[in-house]
C-alpha cells in the first residue's frame, strides 16, 4: 500500500492571466518571496502551501509555490510566491512584505472576479487577527493613573472596543472595554453606564463575566474593566462546527439562563443576548471534575434598569417585539432573545434574517418558521420549548429564566416512569382476575385500556403480583403486549385527544420502550417510532404545555440513548443478516444518538468487512444529524494520533452527502501524511463538505502516485460537475497515457472527460481523438475496455467526425472489439 507524500497532496490553484506582463510580476514576486494580488479561477483552500499554475496567452504554464496571505479583494487573491517545490520547504519570509504595504496585483483575462466566499472560508485564509492591527487607537494607553496598561486590541463591536490589558497591581491580564467615543457625549448614556457599572461590579456568578472596575478619564473616555476570558464566543462555536447537537444546546442554554436569571434578581435587563455576548471557557464539572464548557455572559454596555424604556438599542435580529417597538422591558425580553440564541444553536441559523428594518418588521409580525422545517428531525420538546420562549405575546413565553432553564434541563433529565400495577377500578374476581363481559374476549387495547379506552380493565392478578411482593412497571407488561400485537394498543393511545388522559397512556409507554430495546426488538419499536411521530406532525404548532408533543416526544427521546441503543446497534452490524427496515427505521429515528451508537459499535465492538459496510450505509441514512458524531469521532482520533486504518476510512465513508465547512476543516487533516486509502475517503467527504472549496485539493490529487487517490479524485470532480478546462489538462496526459495510469484509472479519465463542461467540451475531444488514435494503432496493447470507453466518450462530446472515425478503426479491430464499436454506432 503506497503512502502519498505531502508533495503530491498540494493543492492546485490556477490564473488565467491577461499577458506575459503579468506573468513576469509573478516571476519577480516568486523570487522575492513577496505577496502579489493573483486573479484565481478558484478560491484557495486555506493557509496550508499550495501550487500556483498560471497561464498567459503566447506563454507555456508554470508553477510557483503559493501560500494564501489574506482575504480576496476584488482583484484576486494575495498569495506570497516562491519558486515550485515541495509542501517540506517553507517559504522565506524574511523579506517578504506585509499586506499593509499594498502589494502589486496581476491582471486576469476577465475583470472583476470579486470572489464570495463564506465568513469561515476568508477567516482561514486570513492571518491576520485583530490583536494585530496597527490601527488600535488606544494600545499602550495608561488608564485609571496607570492601573491598566492597553496592550491588544481583542475585539470591537457596536459599543467599543476590547483591549486586553495588564492589571499593575495584581499582576494579571484584564479586559477593558473602551467606549466609542460618540457615546462618551451623551449625558444621559454616561450617567446611566455610571449607575449600572457599579451595579454590574455586585454581581458575583460563575456564569457571569466579573465587572471589576469602570470610570471615565479626564478626556471624557469611559472604560470597563473585566475579568479576562481565555475562551470561544459562540458565534465562532456556530461557524466552527453548525448547529449544535441537543446535550450540549441544553448545557450551554441551561448557564445561559442561569447567568441572566440572577442579573434580573438584580434589577438589570440584559438587552443584547447575542452568541458574540456568550463566552465558552474551559472548565471542571463541579460533580466529577470531568473537563466541560463553562458560559459566562458578558457585555451588559447597553443594559436598562427594570422598567426603563427610551431609544431602541440592541442587535435586531435578537430583539423581543416590545424591544423593537422601544416599549418598556421586563426580563421576559431577555427569554426572547434566548430563544432566537437556542433557535440559531439548534438548527444554525436564525429565525429572521435581512435588512434591519426587515428583521424589526418581521419580529413584530411574523411566526418564526418552525425549527423543524429546517431541522426535521429536531427533537420535539426542545423545538417546543423554543416556539415557546419566541411567543409574540411576553405572557406567552416562559415566565422568567428560572422556567426556561427548567424547561431545558428537562430535557435531559431521565424519564419518569411511575412504579406500580396498571390502573384498575371495578369488581375484581376472588382469583384477582380483572372481570369482562360474558361471550367476547377483550382486544389488546381494551385489555390495558378499557373497552371506552379509558383504563377500567385489568391486565393481570393483582393478587398474584402481591404475593410476589414484587414491584412492577406498567411498561413492563405493555412490552410483551405490544411485541404480541401492538395495533390496536398503538391505535389507543394515538386516538386519545386529552392530553392528560395521552399523558398517562404514554408513562407505561416509555418504560415499554427501554424494555423493548433491551431487547433489541425493532419489528414493535418501529410502529411505536410511526405512531408518535404522526402525533407529532398533527400538533407540532401547539405549545408545548397545551399539546400531546411534550410526551409524544418524551417516548421518542427514550430511544435517544446511546449505551441503550447498543443491543439494537449489535443486531444491526453483527447479525449473519443485513439490518431489516424495521431495524434501519429506528436507528435513523434516533438520529445523534443513533450516529453516537453506531460509532461507538464500530470502534470497541463491530470490525468485520459486512460491519462496516452497514456502518456506512446505516451512519448516511441518518443523515446530517450524524455529522457532529462523525466530526468529533475524527478528532478523537487525530488526538490519539490515528490518521489512517478501517475505522478512521469509515467514519470518512459515512459523512452524508450534505454541506458542512466545519467537518471539512477536520477532514482535510486526513490529506496529510497518511495512506492512500484514507486520503481516497477524505477526498470524497471533502467533495460534500466543501464543495466548490475542495476543488484545488481534487485537481492536485490528480498528480499523486497512488491511482486509489486518483480514481476518488476524478469521481469527486464529476461530482462536483467541475470537469472544466483545468481538469482536462490534469486528465490529458492520463487518457494519453503519458503518465503512468492503471486501466481501471484511464476508463475513469476518459468518462470524466465525456463529462467535460460546455466550455471545455473541445478540449476534451481534441485529448479523447489523439488517445482513441494511439490506443487503436498497431500494436498499442490498449486494452478493450479502454478502447470502448474512448469511443462512447467521443460520442458523447459530439466531437466532430467521431462516428465516421470510430468505424473506420472498427474496421481495423479484432472480432471482438468490432462488434462493440459498431454497436455504440447502432
Amino acid at each position: 500500500m503506497s503512502t502519498p507524500t505531502a508533495e503530491e497532496l498540494l493543492p492546485l490553484l490556477v490564473a488565467d492571466l491577461a499577458d506575459a506582463a503579468s506573468l513576469d510580476l509573478l516571476r519577480d514576486a516568486a523570487s522575492r518571496h513577496a505577496v502579489v494580488i493573483v486573479p484565481l479561477l478558484g478560491a484557495p483552500v486555506d493557509r496550508r502551501r499550495h501550487v500556483l499554475e498560471a497561464y498567459a496567452p503566447g506563454c507555456e504554464p508554470e508553477r510557483f509555490g503559493a501560500e494564501p496571505a489574506g482575504a480576496p479583494t476584488d482583484e484576486g487573491f494575495p498569495l506570497r510566491l516562491g519558486p515550485h517545490a515541495s509542501a517540506g520547504e517553507e517559504l522565506d519570509d524574511d523579506d517578504a512584505p506585509t499586506l499593509m504595504r499594498a502589494p502589486s496585483a496581476a491582471r486576469g483575462r476577465t475583470t472583476g472576479t470579486a470572489p464570495s466566499l463564506t465568513k469561515r472560508h476568508t477567516r482561514d485564509l486570513d492571518p491576520i487577527d485583530a490583536s494585530s492591527r496597527a490601527d488600535a487607537p488606544h494600545r499602550g494607553r495608561l488608564l485609571a493613573g496607570g492601573k491598566y496598561r492597553l496592550d491588544q486590541l481583542v475585539g470591537e463591536g457596536g459599543m467599543g472596543a476590547v483591549y486586553r490589558a495588564h492589571h499593575r497591581d495584581l499582576d494579571k491580564h484584564v479586559a477593558v472595554k473602551v467606549l466609542h467615543a460618540s457615546i462618551q457625549t451623551d449625558v444621559e448614556f454616561s450617567r446611566r453606564f455610571h449607575g449600572e457599572a457599579l451595579a454590574m461590579s455586585r454581581i458575583d456568578h460563575p456564569n457571569v463575566a466579573r465587572v471589576l472596575d469602570f470610570g471615565q478619564e479626564p478626556d471624557g473616555l469611559l472604560y470597563l474593566a473585566m475579568e479576562f476570558l481565555d475562551g470561544v464566543d459562540l458565534e465562532r462555536v456556530l461557524e466552527q462546527d453548525g448547529r449544535l447537537p441537543l446535550e450540549r444546546v441544553v448545557r450551554i442554554g441551561t448557564q445561559v439562563c442561569a447567568a441572566l436569571g440572577h442579573v434580573h434578581r438584580h434589577g438589570i435587563i440584559h438587552r443584547d443576548v447575542k452568541p458574540t455576548n456568550i463566552v465558552l471557557v474551559a472548565g471542571l464539572d463541579e460533580e466529577d471534575e470531568t473537563p466541560t464548557e463553562i458560559v459566562k455572559v458578558l457585555d451588559f454596555g447597553i443594559a436598562l434598569t427594570r422598567g426603563s424604556s427610551g431609544r431602541v438599542a440592541g442587535t435586531p435580529e435578537y430583539m423581543s417585539p416590545e424591544q423593537c417597538r422601544g416599549a418598556e422591558l421586563d426580563p421576559r425580553s431577555d427569554v426572547y432573545a434566548c430563544g432566537v440564541v437556542l433557535y440559531e444553536l439548534a438548527t444554525g441559523t436564525l429565525p429572521f434574517r435581512g435588512e434591519a428594518h426587515e428583521v424589526l418588521r418581521r419580529h413584530l409580525t411574523d411566526p418564526p418558521p418552525p425549527p423543524s422545517l429546517l431541522v426535521p428531525d429536531i427533537d420535539p420538546l426542545l423545538e417546543a420549548v423554543i416556539v415557546k420562549a419566541l411567543a409574540k405575546d411576553p405572557a406567552e413565553r416562559h415566565a422568567s429564566m428560572r422556567h426556561l432553564r427548567n424547561d431545558l434541563r428537562e430535557l435531559l433529565a431521565p424519564v419518569f416512569v411511575e412504579d406500580g400495577a396498571p390502573p384498575a377500578s371495578g369488581p375484581i374476581a376472588a382469583d384477582g382476575a380483572s372481570i369482562r363481559p360474558a361471550g367476547r374476549h377483550a382486544s389488546s387495547a381494551e385489555r390495558w385500556f378499557g373497552e371506552d379506552g379509558r383504563g377500567e380493565v385489568q391486565i393481570t392478578a393483582l393478587a398474584s403480583m402481591l404475593e410476589r411482593e414484587t414491584s412492577f412497571h406498567d411498561g413492563d407488561l405493555l412490552a410483551d403486549e405490544l411485541a404480541r400485537d401492538p395495533t390496536d394498543i398503538l391505535a389507543t393511545i394515538t386516538a386519545t385527544i386529552d392530553v392528560a388522559a395521552f399523558a398517562e397512556r404514554t408513562k407505561p409507554l416509555q418504560q415499554a420502550v427501554r424494555k423493548l430495546m433491551k431487547q433489541a426488538d425493532e419489528a414493535t419499536l418501529a410502529p411505536i417510532v410511526a405512531a408518535m411521530r404522526r402525533v407529532l406532525r398533527e400538533e407540532r404548532a401547539v405549545a408545548a404545555g397545551e399539546s400531546r408533543v411534550k410526551w409524544a416526544g418524551r417516548v421518542l427521546r427514550v430511544l435517544r440513548d446511546p449505551p441503550k441503543l447498543a443491543p439494537l446497534v449489535d443486531k444491526a452490524l453483527g447479525a449473519p443478516d443485513d439490518p431489516s427496515p424495521a431495524l434501519r427505521h429506528v436507528l435513523v429515528e434516533t438520529q445523534e444518538a443513533g450516529a453516537e451508537a453506531l460509532v461507538v459499535g464500530r470502534y470497541q465492538r463491530h470490525a468485520g468487512a459486512n460491519a462496516r459496510v452497514r456502518y456506512v450505509a446505516l451512519t448516511k441514512e441518518i443523515g446530517a444529524a450524524a455529522v457532529p458524531t462523525l466530526r468529533s469521532a475524527l478528532q478523537g482520533a487525530l488526538a490519539r494520533g490515528e490518521r489512517s486504518g478501517g475505522f478512521v476510512e469509515d467514519v470518512l465513508r459515512a459523512f452524508p452527502p450534505v454541506p458542512d465547512e466545519a467537518s471539512g476543516v477536520v477532514v482535510a487533516e486526513f490529506l496529510r501524511e497518511t495512506t492512500a486509502p484514507t486520503t481516497a475517503a477524505a477526498l470524497v467527504a471533502l467533495s460534500t463538505l466543501w464543495g466548490d472549496r475542495a476543488r484545488p485539493l481534487l485537481l492536485g490529487a490528480l498528480g499523486v502516485a497512488d491511482d486509489t487517490v486518483r480514481v476518488a479524485a476524478i469521481a469527486s470532480l464529476r461530482t462536483l460537475r467541475a470537469i472544466d478546462e483545468q481538469a482536462v489538462r490534469q486528465l490529458a496526459p492520463i487518457v494519453l497515457g503519458t503518465t503512468p495510469a492503471s486501466d481501471e484509472l484511464r476508463v475513469s479519465a476518459v468518462a470524466a472527460l465525456a463529462a467535460a463542461s460546455p466550455a471545455a467540451k473541445a478540449d476534451a475531444g481534441a485529448s479523447l481523438f489523439r488517445a482513441f488514435a494511439r490506443a487503436t494503432a498497431a500494436r498499442s496493447g490498449a486494452s478493450a475496455s479502454f478502447v470502448v470507453a474512448l469511443a462512447r466518450a467521443l460520442i458523447a462530446v459530439r466531437a466532430p467526425d467521431a462516428p465516421s472515425v470510430i468505424r473506420e478503426r472498427a474496421a481495423l479491430s479484432p472480432d471482438g472489439l468490432r462488434a462493440q464499436l459498431l454497436a455504440l454506432l447502432s
